[in-house]
């Protein structure tokens, strides 16, 4: 168990960093290398990408977007059709960097195994 909330800490730290110079696309190498580090189980390795990278995205939008008053992502809502919501706007935003940080977990989870598996060697 803390073995997974260090991975999540681990990947929302890094991944921080990391976004202020590179892509934002960074985040799956990023989630994939510690996972495939980490040796954690498969659940384990998702949810740990998922939510490291949902904890990173969560407090790097909100402090950008509460220090503009919410202008940008009230302006981005009506661009996307959620009504001007711009708490549903950052949801959706949250949910699809988890989602890709989970899915880059899980691959570098999968990596691990096949490199580990007599049929790769």
């Amino acid at each position: 168990m803390t073995k997974l909330i260090i991975t999540i800490f681990l990947i929302a730290i890094i991944n921080s960093v990391a976004e202020f110079f590179l892509p934002w696309w960074i985040l799956a190498i990023v989630c994939f290398a510690i996972c495939y580090v980490a040796k954690l189980t498969t659940k384990q390795s998702f949810f740990a990408g998922f939510l490291g990278i949902s904890m990173s995205w969560l407090i790097l939008i909100l402090l950008k977007d509460i220090s503009n008053h919410h202008i940008l992502s009230t302006r981005l809502a009506n661009l996307f059709s959620f009504g001007g919501n711009y708490f549903l706007f950052i949801l959706v935003n949250v949910l699809i960097g988890g989602f890709v940080g989970g899915l880059s977990g899980l691959c570098g989870k999968a990596f691990q195994f096949a490199n580990n598996s007599k049929e790769f060697n």
